[in-house]
């Protein structure tokens, strides 16, 4: 099982992306805010990924927002057995990318925890990082061939061959908060936006109301515009092919998560756009 903190889950949509600004609304209530840009590093999905792993470490073993592991401890988790070398760069790279990823996060106080109007932090997730040298020598060039990686790096996976501390307010929101819980097999089935919106309509910003007709079973609609498509991490420029990549996504969800069982974008030329999903 992998562990977000739920408010990193809720907004993973737009920092994946790098896209514009996104907000969500429900009954009037604004649900999701992007009031944060990332500079110095460009996050995927494989970074979203590694995030998940290193912060399931962190939550399992860790300790004052610091916690290690070997490299064939997270490649079995993000890739399952058999991944080698390759697999293991592109943890190196991406833990690299979460490092030197700065948070300019728009009216709020990382040293407080408050939310004045007029106000910035600087902030990142991730504030120290080690690693073996063998690590070292990939990034500069010296030990090549994914072979020879996979030897040198996998037979170490008996030590941490990395260790990361996370910031001490990310650190804080894990150990206080009721952190997201993502099935791995399911993480691991989807990619792109159907499995970044799995992961958001995991947080409990999105509350799901209780279908009454239908005991067990809960319901979420969203109005559509311009901002809820860019939280979602959809860009398209016309309104159908925005809906069209939701449907896609919620077909793929329907197929690897059984809790789901209706999902639909609609809408037209005189409706506006809503999304409804039923789980």
């Amino acid at each position: 099982m992998g562990y977000l903190d739920p408010d990193v889950a809720a907004s993973v949509g737009q920092l994946a992306t790098g896209g514009p600004a996104g907000r969500v609304r429900l009954n009037g209530r604004e649900i999701l805010a992007s009031t944060t840009q990332l500079v110095g590093a460009t996050w995927g999905e494989n970074h979203r990924n590694v995030l998940i792993a290193l912060t399931m470490m962190y939550v399992e073993d860790g300790r004052d927002g610091t916690v290690g592991a070997s490299l064939t401890k997270l490649a079995r988790l993000l890739y399952g057995h058999g991944a080698g070398g390759e697999a293991y760069k592109m943890i190196a790279r991406a833990a690299h990318d979460l490092y030197r990823g700065e948070l300019t996060i728009e009216g709020f106080d990382v040293t407080t925890g408050q939310t004045p109007p007029g106000f910035y932090s600087r902030t990142r997730l991730l504030i120290d990082l080690v690693w073996h040298e063998d690590l070292e020598r990939v990034f500069q060039g010296t030990l090549r061939g994914r072979e020879e990686i996979g030897q040198r790096i996998g037979g170490a996976r008996g030590r941490n061959t990395m260790r990361w501390r996370f910031h001490p307010a990310y650190a804080e929101r894990i150990d206080t908060a009721e952190v997201v819980s993502l099935d791995w097999a399911r993480l691991r089935a989807l990619n792109g936006v159907a499995q970044g919106l799995w992961i958001q309509l995991s947080a409990p910003r999105f509350q799901f109301a209780p279908l009454l007709e239908r005991p067990g079973f809960e319901r979420l609609e969203l109005l559509l515009d311009e901002p809820v498509y860019h939280a979602f991490g959809v860009h398209a420029r016309q309104d159908r092919d925005r809906r069209r990549t939701l449907n896609r996504a919620g077909e793929r969800i329907m197929d690897v998560d059984p809790a789901y069982e209706a999902f639909e974008a609609h809408g037209g030329k005189s409706v506006p756009s809503r999304l409804v999903v039923v789980r």
